[in-house]
């Protein structure tokens, strides 16, 4: 059984969000959800993408995916004991508390404990 649930954001790090947001609305034809300076939700079908801005000073690369999970506590613990590289800090969203970690290659991962 999976600690994860299901496949929740996939997170794309941008450098300029109005000319990303214009792509995926008026290039690809999706939906915007939400538009912010930092942050965009672009619902596309099947998925929801997450505009992130500050690709160049924050981020080495420019795509992670976000799960759901019943508890970040849990799955921090669950984290520690297989030994897998994390973030101990929780970052608090409007939907929910967040963690990030890595698989071996060190690509990011986060997944995100929904309150709303």
């Amino acid at each position: 059984m999976s600690i994860l649930g299901n496949l929740d954001t996939i997170l794309v790090f941008v450098n300029d969000m109005d000319q990303s947001v214009a792509f995926y609305t008026q290039v690809l034809g999706f939906e915007c959800g939400y538009s912010s300076e930092h942050w965009s939700v672009i619902n596309a079908p099947g998925a929801r993408i997450g505009l992130h801005s500050g690709r160049e000073s924050h981020h080495e690369s420019s795509v992670a995916l976000c799960f759901q999970t019943a508890s970040t506590e849990q799955l921090k613990a669950h984290l520690a004991e297989s030994q897998t590289k994390f973030s101990p800090e929780e970052h608090e969203t409007p939907r929910g508390r967040l963690i990030e970690f890595y698989d071996p290659s060190g690509n990011r991962l986060q997944a995100i404990e929904l309150t709303s």
